[in-house]
């Protein structure tokens, strides 16, 4: 590898200060946000991330430079610290790798379209490296590679209030954002202890997740596993209404006429078709680009307590350091609705059992019945959305891979032979993850859960044989 060295940019900070701050989301934006809890015995991780298509989120970051033209950008930081959460005797598992860090203090790289003549890729490589460079006020060594169109690098971890500053001072801060505790993270007795990453991925075109460009590269850890990109892959946002697909087939079948067992003024399957058509017309395109930003950091100690031998309670307001009002995404999530569908908060405990949850049931957020109401009626679908207010929506758990994972399911409990009571004999499994942007604020969060030690554990100690491990 080779030190990477190129020539100041003439004019950069000319009247940089006195520019106009833009917004944080423009007004036709898709924006998602999103929590994530990985939970075992006393520990816990938590990750917090976004997914927009408005790429000039970074506020000091502008992306829309012609260096930055048709380039797929990541760049991953990390103190180098292992969360205390690991490692774990499932170390190959799918958790693993999504709550992934790198052991590279810093890396990331360059990918330009295919079709652009390779000699000006060279000058917009220089210009977009130098660009990042100054950014975050560090040195990147390039990592030699023999596609003209891939350009990685590494570098050592940056100044953390710089960073932060850099990638999170425009964004919403009237949802999830606003419960991170940015100096608690930038303090001196947390970054030198403890575990913090982040990663911000540009994708210019998301053919770029059908092509492994890294594999060639095993030396360096890109921490790309770490964002959850699964939405992307087929284009289409998951919906609640995703897999009824079968059920209006499946009901006469079972149970005959459903009329005969229901009410005569209960909302049907069949009165959800067209609703569920409007919703599956909800993807993203690909001619848009997208961003996605992650930050990754041990919750504190005070979010989980044991309460007997075996028995904990994870607070995840508590484990992130949050105390204000009941909290819900930021409204920009609304003006897409697929950044309502995609926000969400999604727990994962490596447990025995689920004793107790707080809240049990959530109910739909009224703007957003206000959304749907008026998107049914330029669509021309005829739905009474008021019915929906008469559902619930039950939060339960499903073992993976020995974890308990946040599931939810609707239903109605005012009516117990409604139709939706039933949706698990017809085969729905409920949905993986809170879609907390269709809901009202979740004033607080707690479970419950058991740890069993009933079972053979592994202990694995490392002792120093003099100055070698």
């Amino acid at each position: 590898m080779e030190k990477f060295t190129v020539p100041n940019i003439e004019g950069e900070n000319i009247g940089e200060n006195n520019l106009i701050r833009p917004s944080d989301i423009a007004g036709t934006d898709l924006y998602a946000e999103s929590i994530n809890a990985f939970v075992a015995g006393n520990k816990s991780l938590i990750k917090q991330s976004l997914f927009t298509n408005d790429t000039s989120i970074l506020p000091h970051f502008d992306t829309r430079d012609p260096a930055f033209y048709k380039c797929n950008v990541l760049f991953s930081a990390s103190n180098g610290i292992v969360p205390e959460i690991f490692p774990r005797i499932f170390n190959e598992d799918s958790y693993s790798k999504q709550y992934g860090m790198t052991f590279n203090r810093f890396s990331g790289f360059l990918y330009y379209d295919e079709e652009m003549n390779v000699d000006d890729i060279q000058l917009k490589a220089v210009r977009a490296l130098e660009i990042i460079k100054r950014k975050f006020d560090l040195d990147l060594i390039m990592i030699n590679e023999s596609n003209p169109y891939f350009f990685p690098f590494v570098g050592y971890y940056p100044d953390w209030e710089l960073f932060f500053e850099e990638t999170t001072s425009n964004l919403p801060m009237d949802g999830y954002w606003k419960a991170l505790n940015i100096d608690r993270l930038t303090s001196e007795d947390y970054f030198e202890n403890q575990h913090l990453s982040s990663t911000f991925l540009l994708v210019n075109s998301l053919d770029l997740l059908d092509l492994d460009i890294t594999k060639s590269i095993d030396q360096v850890n890109f921490n790309f596993d770490s964002l959850d990109l699964e939405f992307l892959e087929n284009f289409e946002v998951d919906n609640i209404f995703e897999q009824f697909s079968n059920i209006d087939i499946e009901i006469p079948s079972l149970f005959g006429d459903i009329s005969n067992f229901t009410d005569s003024n209960q909302t049907t399957q069949a009165d959800f078709e067209g609703f569920g058509e409007v919703f599956s017309t909800l993807n993203l395109s690909n001619e848009s680009h997208y961003v996605s930003l992650t930050v990754q950091y041990e919750g504190l100690s005070g979010g989980i307590k044991k309460i007997a031998e075996d028995e904990f309670t994870f607070n995840l307001w508590n484990a992130i350091g949050y105390k204000g009002p009941s909290l819900q995404p930021s409204e920009k999530v609304f003006i897409a609705l697929s950044g309502a569908l995609m926000s969400e908060i999604d727990i994962n405990i490596f447990c025995t059992d689920i004793i107790d949850v707080t809240p049990q049931y959530f109910t739909l957020y009224d703007f957003l019945l206000e959304q749907i109401s008026l998107l049914l009626f330029y669509a021309e679908v005829d739905f009474d959305v008021q019915s929906l207010k008469e559902y619930s929506f039950e939060l339960f758990w499903v073992d993976e891979n020995g974890f308990k994972r946040s599931y939810i399911k609707p239903v109605n409990l005012n009516e117990p032979t409604n139709f939706m009571n039933f949706l698990h004999i017809l085969g729905f499994q409920g949905l993986p993850g809170i879609p907390t942007g269709l809901f009202n604020p979740i004033e607080d969060f707690e479970v419950t859960y058991k740890v069993s030690n009933s079972e053979p554990n592994v202990l694995i100690i490392k002792e120093l044989i003099r100055s070698n491990a």
